[in-house]
């Protein structure tokens, strides 16, 4: 269950970074660019815990 979760974060993480670029070519406001980077912040707090839970647990 948490590699699932690990491994989708990280997909997450992937995603984020193609919808930042596809934001700044498309020219979008600061407000939703620094909220896309917000999410995207979060999202690899989470997947460093992760990691960090499964690597104690020894199961990475």
């Amino acid at each position: 269950m948490l590699d699932d979760a690990k491994y989708r974060s990280g997909l997450a993480c992937s995603l984020y970074e193609v919808i930042m670029d596809t934001a700044d070519k498309e020219k979008c406001s600061s407000t939703l660019t620094d909220l896309i980077a917000l999410a995207c912040d979060i999202n690899y707090e989470i997947n460093r815990s992760l990691e960090s839970v499964l690597t104690s647990r020894g199961e990475e």
